[in-house]
């Protein structure tokens, strides 16, 4: 179980990681005003600290977006939402691998081509994984601290560079006009007067307002990896996830602008447009230069030996980058291995994935599916970071904005479900609200990248679909084969659907809460053809009695009103306890993950029952 440093190191690293590549972005479309677009996404990220701590207290299991939608809406929607993490995962760590690769060019120009570079790192991180070498919370701490220790000492020198260097260049940063901000328009046919390499692109002309919804927008990239301690709360010591949301917004709040407002006071605003992938690398060479500079160093010291405190700083400042978007890297392999491999225990993914490596015990198929994936991003857009930025704004704010309405939806029918945190109706609807029009503005800002959103979230979807419609495919297929070939799909069809559920009931007499539970499982599972109904009666022994008589006959009515399902009930002489349902997993042979359970009562928290899935009020 993690404490409060090594779980928050883990997400740590990667949105601390996000501002190597934030920074010249935000100010491509802020200007001077991106140290306060960054102050304002760390608002929004404010909001978004009591959303995901309502949300992941009252159903602490691992998979974020995922699970929570699966425990208020329908796996379908579910599986939609997991979609775009996938999406999220390959394009944070795409982005994380080539902005590592960029800063590493920066040092080596001559030997590092970063999209090969960039697929070799991907490659290495799939190989460690594969071997069963996951991030280590230890190790990942020790990065975490070089880096913010890194980030102080920049920003400590660069303060020192401001006050004697009459605020740098920030006075006449301010004086620049806002940049022109390039939108999609309405018009088609030829090229149009301002249009900025494609046809349906105008200049629009910048302003305070441009400056702060583009600039906004665009800084919503720099707080990837806020939704990836959800991913693991299950390894996190009680109360420690919350410290995780903590330290995450607080760390974003001080460390983006503050290093956004030095990049500006170092460096002109054109300059960092022009470097906008290795602007911290610019920024500690020019502090190095000038703290040598200042100290009356020079070229030499002694004999024979040269200092060069500028070459030393941005050197530092790139392998510093290098190694921590590496960690963000490996991140997104641990990420997705654990949701993917939820979602093929749920049936959203074909069953392949979940071959275990009987070598090193690792999700093989799951790793090599990712890698061929990550690698395809990066050849298809030549290791553009602002095109994969596009991919994964479009990803990312899309989960974020689910994630709100999951909230909402966990406020209204989960509402028994205790809680260590509340958040307020104006946090949900303010949170949801920002990201969604975050995602609108990014698609008139960056509409050129969105086919490569569609094409990635199309080939993840369809999967997803055919998983759903694997059923009715296959009884297409019977209908239209010849009967040697029916026969066998028959037989296929008949493995398929022979799944079992289980469903707790505290009241196996309530019709109403019966027909609720096998509405879900018809709608939601398709292989299902046996549901058991269990009821834990409470009693150590005893025989059947008024009660246990009125609850089989419920369950007789309701297996006749659903014949394309069986219906059968088993009474447990037990009261409900976690220990009951492990051992009833284990004696009926039923997953965790096919069970659910009506809404539980403060008695029975869902983080004890982990795995099992909520399904009515």
């Amino acid at each position: 179980m993690l404490g409060p440093w090594m779980a928050s190191s883990i997400c740590g690293n990667d949105i601390l990681s996000s501002c190597f590549y934030s920074i010249g972005l935000v100010t491509s479309y802020a200007g001077q005003l991106a140290p306060l677009c960054f102050l304002l996404v760390g608002l929004i990220l404010y909001l978004f600290r009591s959303v995901y701590g309502e949300a992941i207290t009252a159903i602490p299991v691992n998979g974020g977006t995922y699970t929570l939608l699966i425990n208020t809406t329908s796996k379908a929607v579910a599986a939609a939402a997991a979609c775009l993490s996938v999406l999220a995962y390959i394009a944070t760590g795409v982005v994380s691998a080539v902005t590592a690769c960029n800063y590493l060019h920066a040092v080596l120009p001559d030997l590092i081509d970063v999209p090969i570079a960039a697929c070799c790192l991907l490659s290495l991180f799939a190989l460690v994984v594969g071997m069963g070498l996951k991030e280590s919370a230890g190790v990942a701490m020790v990065i975490c601290a070089v880096h913010v220790l890194t980030f102080f000492v920049l920003l400590s020198l660069g303060f020192l560079y401001v006050i004697f260097n009459n605020l740098g260049e920030l006075p006449a940063n301010l004086l620049l006009p806002f940049p022109d901000v390039a939108v999609t328009t309405a018009k088609n046919g030829g090229e149009i007067e301002g249009a900025v390499g494609a046809v349906g692109k105008d200049m629009l002309p910048g302003s305070i307002g441009t400056a702060l919804i583009f600039g906004c927008a665009a800084g919503l990239l720099g707080v990837s990896g806020f939704e990836t301690s959800s991913q693991y709360v299950e390894s996190q010591k009680p109360g420690v996830f919350l410290l995780t949301l903590k330290y995450m917004q607080q760390a974003v709040c001080v460390f983006n602008p503050l290093l956004s407002l030095l990049s500006i006071a170092v460096l002109p605003v054109p300059v960092i447009t022009a470097f906008s992938q290795t602007v911290l690398e610019r920024v500690a060479h020019a502090i190095g230069d000038w703290v040598q500079a200042t100290l009356g160093l020079g070229p030499h010291i002694g004999p024979g030996s040269t200092v060069d405190f500028g070459k030393f700083l941005r050197i530092w400042v790139s392998l510093d980058a290098f190694v921590v978007l590496s960690g963000a890297v490996l991140t997104a392999y641990v990420g997705i291995d654990g949701l993917l491999y939820s979602m093929s225990m749920d049936g959203c993914l074909p069953s392949f994935l979940l071959a275990r490596n009987a070598w090193r015990g690792t999700d093989h198929y799951i790793i090599l599916s990712y890698l061929a994936l990550a690698i395809s991003q990066v050849l298809l857009t030549g290791g553009d970071v602002e095109a994969l930025a596009g991919v994964y704004a479009f990803s990312f704010l899309g989960v974020m904005a689910l994630f709100a309405a999951g909230c909402a939806m966990l406020k209204v029918k989960r509402s028994q479900l205790p809680r260590d945190v509340v958040a307020p109706w104006s946090h949900v609807i303010g949170g949801g609200a920002a990201v969604l029009l975050a995602f609108l503005v990014n698609l008139q800002s960056q509409s050129e990248y969105l086919l490569y959103f569609l094409l990635y979230l199309a080939g993840v979807g369809m999967l997803t679909f055919l998983m759903f419609q694997r059923v009715r495919l296959l009884k297409v297929l019977i209908y239209f084969s010849p009967p040697s070939v029916a026969a066998l799909l028959v037989e296929k069809l008949l493995a398929l659907r022979s799944d079992r559920v289980v469903f707790f009931c505290k009241d196996p007499k309530d019709l109403y809460i019966l027909n609720k539970a096998l509405t879900y499982v018809r709608a939601n599972e398709s292989t299902v053809h046996h549901v058991t109904v269990v009821h834990c009666r409470g009693e150590e022994v005893g025989q059947e009695d008024g009660e246990g008589k009125a609850g089989a006959k419920a369950v007789e009515m309701i297996d006749r009103m659903y014949p394309a399902i069986r219906v059968s009930m088993v009474q447990v002489h037990r009261a409900f306890t976690p220990e009951v349902v492990e051992a009833l997993s284990k004696i009926l042979d039923v997953g965790r993950e096919h069970m659910f359970i009506s809404c539980p009562d403060g008695k029975h928290p869902i983080d004890k029952l982990r795995g099992v899935r909520v399904i009515t009020h």
